[in-house]
């Protein structure tokens, strides 16, 4: 195993603000995050019929999960994502964590 670089050496801590404590809101983040990113997702890849759709599922599950991921994950497990795409193998999840991670 090779050493870090000297200038990480020195760090020993990471902090991560994913509940919008440490830095401002207002930059526009968050509600790219939460909107435009998550419902473009759902749609293109998800299929649901338009962003309106999206966002009231995503809105639905974000409440009692805080986590789009969370939020898309049991929504699947509940049957609340639309129908497979004409093909899609019986039994394969939909809804894959690593794909919206590139939205």
């Amino acid at each position: 195993m090779t050493s870090p670089p000297d200038h990480l050496s020195r760090v020993t801590t990471l902090i991560f603000d994913v509940d919008d404590t440490l830095y401002d809101v207002g930059n526009g983040f968050t509600a790219h995050r939460n909107s435009e990113g998550a419902t473009d997702f759902m749609v293109q890849v998800l299929n649901f019929p338009n962003a309106s759709a999206a966002k009231k599922v995503r809105d639905e599950y974000f409440i009692q999960y805080h986590s789009t991921a969370k939020a898309l994950a049991v929504a699947e497990e509940e049957g609340k994502l639309p129908p497979a795409p004409k093909g899609w193998p019986v039994g394969k999840k939909r809804f894959d964590v690593n794909d919206l991670s590139e939205w």
